[in-house]
């Protein structure tokens, strides 16, 4: 029975998986790309509207913060000084903890 020869790295002479380089030291070896993971905040998001409804929630990430806004007035509201407005004039968001830019990307 003959078995195929190993397969050995040029650089650190490791054995080859799948045809990459098993040692991690190696700078042949794939290095697996690890996004970070976002540091959490303290953003609170208030939705007001012109009937007096209030919300105010509290959220860790930009993600969260983004998705409650936008149910609310959408992903591209009129901005005003420090708040965004629906498009049918009756929801208002404000935000503390970050920026309206970063709650509406797609409205600047």
């Amino acid at each position: 029975m003959n078995h195929p020869e190993p397969e050995y790295c040029n650089h650190c002479r490791e054995a080859l998986l799948d045809g990459r380089c098993t040692n991690v030291d190696c700078p042949l070896s794939p290095t697996p790309v690890v996004e970070p993971k976002p540091e959490p905040r303290d953003i609170a998001v208030i939705y007001t509207t012109i009937d007096r409804l209030r919300k105010r929630r509290k959220f860790k990430t930009l993600k969260g913060a983004q998705k409650f806004a936008h149910r609310w007035v959408g992903e591209t509201p009129e901005m005003g000084g420090w708040y965004a407005v629906s498009g049918d004039g009756w929801g208002k968001i404000e935000v503390d903890g970050a920026t309206l830019r970063e709650l509406f990307p797609k409205a600047f």
